[in-house]
């Protein structure tokens, strides 16, 4: 996108405000007196501080000319700001540490505040959505299945299960933007453990896929279907915080491309299928493109 005076002072303006939502009010009261007092005392430190976070985060945040307004930017440009929130505390230590005796209770104080003004936020410590994706997934491939996963989130989940967790005899899995589709489904041809996920087969008819919860079996005959579950969902799950739409996205094109694969089969989708929520981000999934060969 194009930068311009006004777009310029709107990033700066966002970072700033991203920024002091990260470290609270009362942090940046006392990040602006401790780096007061550390220009005083020590001018290229403090400078170095200012500039690294400048460089970091506002800077950055320019040079990137992400949209702010589009969630897949917010959750990119997260990153940009830890080194600007360390260098506020680094300026709040300044400023706590002239307290002497009091610092134990300032610091008391500035915690508490930082709880109180974060706590209409989403925390990340309850945030097990890509976790329990991937283990569900991981269920619902067989030991020694094959897995052609589409998405970030099923294919680093079920590559980072497989080796923190390894279970014999492992799964295989493949990207499905990094190899030839076609290719990865001969090879497989009649073992009954190919599985499909995050994605629309070009090269199969739907009446080659069988819907099992969170993947789809390339199989001839279909089995028991399997129940799609959120397990555990955080408090950014009602609000659709940026970092949980991803996880709400795997599961709602399970689902959608469940429902799908019924209705081609003349069969009505399960309520709990909600097609309509597969519609949140069509730009990625391009859900109005799978019609079936």
């Amino acid at each position: 996108m194009p930068l311009t005076p006004e777009r310029i002072f709107r990033l700066i303006a966002w970072s700033m405000k991203t920024w002091a939502a990260a470290v609270s009010p009362p942090g940046v009261a006392a990040a602006a007196v401790g780096a007061v007092l550390a220009w005083r005392g020590d001018r290229s430190r403090a400078a170095g501080l200012v500039l690294g976070a400048a460089m970091a985060g506002p800077l950055f945040v320019i040079v990137a000319r992400l949209d702010t307004s589009n969630w897949v930017a917010c959750t990119a440009l997260e990153p940009a700001f830890l080194l600007p929130a360390m260098s506020a505390a680094v300026f709040a230590g300044e400023a706590v540490a002239r307290l002497k005796a009091a610092a134990p209770w300032t610091w008391g104080i500035l915690a508490a505040g930082a709880l109180v003004f974060r706590s209409p936020f989403p925390e990340r410590r309850d945030d097990f959505l890509a976790h329990d994706y991937a283990r569900n997934l991981r269920r619902a491939v067989p030991p020694g299945g094959r897995l052609l996963a589409g998405g970030d989130t099923a294919l680093f989940g079920m590559r980072w299960l497989e080796l923190t967790e390894p279970r014999a005899p492992g799964r295989e899995v493949s990207g499905a933007a990094m190899i030839d589709e076609k290719a990865w489904l001969g090879a497989g041809a009649r073992r009954g453990d190919d599985f499909v996920t995050g994605f629309v087969p070009r090269t199969l008819r739907p009446e080659s896929l069988f819907p099992e919860g969170l993947v789809q079996r390339v199989a001839s005959r279909p089995r028991p279907a399997a129940a799609i579950v959120v397990l555990r969902r955080p408090r950014g799950w009602a609000r659709n915080e940026s970092y949980v739409r991803d996880a709400k996205l795997s599961y709602a094109f399970a689902a959608w491309s469940s429902a799908r694969l019924l209705e081609a089969r003349g069969l009505s989708p399960s309520p709990v299928l909600d097609m309509s929520a597969a519609a949140m981000d069509p730009e990625d999934y391009q859900l109005e493109s799978f019609t079936g060969p």
